[in-house]
């Protein structure tokens, strides 16, 4: 799927003929981050594209006991690819107040994280242990200097496992859920979107 998908936009540039958002309604435009190996190509999206794709996340949310309003913190820049568009897509329509950390040093967001207590961390499982680690060095139990913290969200890559999940479970006294957001053919041609999150 993702080599035809990507030759039929080499062939009739940017967005190929499948687009599924007519050329005037296109909101968002993504570009993939290329981990499937295959190639980087574009999911033009329109209003309600980007509606369907970011529910999903709304049942994760729920699952986790996260509520609109509650604050998060993401530590994905804010870029044409699909975490950062999707992430924050998804976290406006639900009514969380986001704090994107991207562009700041570990130190400056863990400074940042105890000024606004968040409910929920985004992230990654490489960065969340760098973050366990930066929190050992300074001194900081997350369990006391976060207290209304609910749930930890990873996705974007692999982790080391079970062990992993309940060593970071165990630090930072919440539970761990893999957020899945996911570009294919069928999600930009067809608008289907799906979510997991597992306690």
């Amino acid at each position: 799927l993702f080599r035809s998908f990507l030759a039929d936009q080499e062939e009739c540039p940017p967005y190929g003929r499948r687009a599924l958002a007519n050329r005037d309604r296109i909101s968002t435009v993504l570009h993939t981050s290329g981990t499937s190996g295959v190639g980087q190509e574009f999911h033009c999206i329109s209003e309600n594209g980007t509606e369907s794709w970011t529910t999903g996340f709304f049942y994760e949310c729920r699952w986790a006991g996260i509520e609109p309003g509650d604050r998060v913190v993401r530590f994905t820049r804010i870029a044409m690819e699909l975490g950062g568009m999707w992430h924050k897509s998804a976290g406006d329509r639900y009514g969380l107040s986001q704090f994107f950390l991207g562009a700041y040093d570990t130190p400056t967001r863990l400074r940042t994280m105890q000024r606004v207590s968040p409910h929920l961390i985004m992230t990654q499982p490489s960065y969340l242990t760098r973050l366990s680690f930066a929190c050992e060095e300074a001194g900081i139990d997350p369990r006391r200097a976060f207290p209304d913290l609910k749930a930890i969200m990873f996705a974007g890559e692999a982790h080391s496992g079970i062990p992993w999940i309940r060593r970071m479970e165990s630090f930072w006294g919440v539970k761990l859920g893999r957020s899945e957001e996911h570009t294919s053919e069928l999600q930009s041609r067809f608008g289907i979107s799906y979510a997991v999150f597992c306690l």
